[in-house]
Formats: C-alpha cells, structure tokens, sequence
C-alpha cells in the first residue's frame, strides 16, 4: 500500500511540474541591425524565447514557447498597413513598442491557431505600437471579436506596461500601450486592430495560457491509477 501511496505522488509531482503556465511571445522588427529585439525577461508577463520576426514575418508555425519547447500554435496575420519604426529610439529601443505593423484607414488581422493541443485556457496581451501623439491622435480599437478595448499611445514616450481597460470610445481613450483578453479556451483566436484616429499599431503579442500535460506525464497518471486499482482487488 505505502509503495502505490509513493508512486501516486510522483506520478502527481511529474503533472505538477510539467503542467503549470507557459508563454509564447512575439515581436516585429522593421529591419536587420534595428536595436528592437525583445530581450530575455521582458514582456507584461516575463518571458524568454521571444520571436524577433522581420518585417514581412506574418506567418509562423510552431510559435516557441518561454520554456524553450515547440508550441502547436501557428500564426497568420493581414497587415495592409505595412510596417514602421516609432521614432523614439531612446524610449523604445529593445522593446516590443518600437516597431510593428502599422494600421491605418484598413484594420489589421492576427489569427492564432492550434491553441488547443497546447493551452487549456489562456489570455492574449496585443501590445500596441506607432507614433507617440498628443490629445486626440493615435488611436486604436483592438477587439478578439467578443471584447473591444480602445488605447492611445503614451506622448511623451513611456516604455513601461500601461494595460487599457477602456470599452467605451464616447468617454475619451485611455493613455495605454497594451490590452488583454483573458480566459479564452477557442482553438483559434482573432484579433482584430483598427484605426480609431490617425494611426495605430501592433509591436507584438504575448499568449499566455496554462499548458497541458505533456502525454508520457498522463501516462504516469494512468499507470499509478492503474497500480492502485490493483493494489485494492
């Protein structure tokens, strides 16, 4: 009885520990050599192993997770607004605020895919990116087709993580620079950005999501539950 006891704990210590939270994290440069990649640790939640995708990177299979492994999660994106470089390198540089694909008067659209082999249920952080601009100016509407939330760049320039929770575009738009939908479980996700005054953007994403079990993790489970159902006959 007190082995069956061990090895259901272990069995239960190898979920836990192959479980938990994971991340994928991707960034847009415009360009080789632009002092714009995302580093080791950044990200609204922490992260390493972000993507730094060159301009014209809108299709990835496979997206890296923070721990070092393959995701199942692919990537599309329609960007008819090209892309830029804000032009603020002393507040931006090595950040995922610094370049990205632009948005203006024909919205922009990142699809997410396979999802489901690889999280539960996890949030989308759309991190906004383009010119830093005064009252009125820089707007952005950024929506996963449920939830709609509405940003304005910080002016001046702020590289710090300021989430919108703005829903409401007739009070005035939040000095923001990130949004956040949370509690998705849809195998597939589309975020959908459009340009509310002037010019908006997206520098990058993060997808953070509580990762299932790796199969020979759920095979251990099985076996001491298998064990144990032995061990009572």
């Amino acid at each position: 009885m007190k082995k069956v006891i061990v090895l259901s704990l272990l069995c239960l210590f190898v979920v836990s520990a192959n479980a938990g939270i994971d991340v994928v994290s991707v960034n847009w440069k415009q360009y080789v050599g632009a002092v714009n990649d995302v580093l080791d640790g950044d990200g609204v939640v922490a992260a390493n192993n972000w993507a730094n995708l060159q301009a014209g990177g809108t299709s990835q299979t496979d997206l890296t997770l923070s721990s070092g492994t393959a995701s199942t999660i692919d990537m599309t994106m329609t960007n008819p607004g090209g892309f830029g470089t804000a032009p603020e390198s002393g507040y931006y540089d090595n950040t995922v605020f610094r370049t990205g694909a632009f948005v203006f008067a024909n919205p922009l659209t990142l699809t997410l895919s396979d999802l489901s082999a690889t999280f539960t249920t996890y949030d989308v952080i759309v991190y906004g990116t383009g010119f830093s601009g005064g009252e009125g100016g820089n707007q952005g509407a950024y929506s996963d087709g449920t939830s709609t939330y509405y940003m304005q760049r910080p002016n001046p320039a702020d590289s710090s993580f300021i989430q919108s929770t703005d829903i409401d575009l007739g009070d005035g738009v939040d000095i923001a620079n990130y949004v956040r939908f949370s509690g998705l479980t849809a195998d597939t996700a589309t975020i959908t950005v459009s340009m509310v005054n002037v010019a908006t953007g997206i520098g990058g994403f993060q997808i953070v999501g509580e990762a299932i079990p790796e199969p020979a993790t759920m095979l251990l489970v099985g076996l001491g539950s298998l064990i144990g159902l032995r061990r009572k006959k």
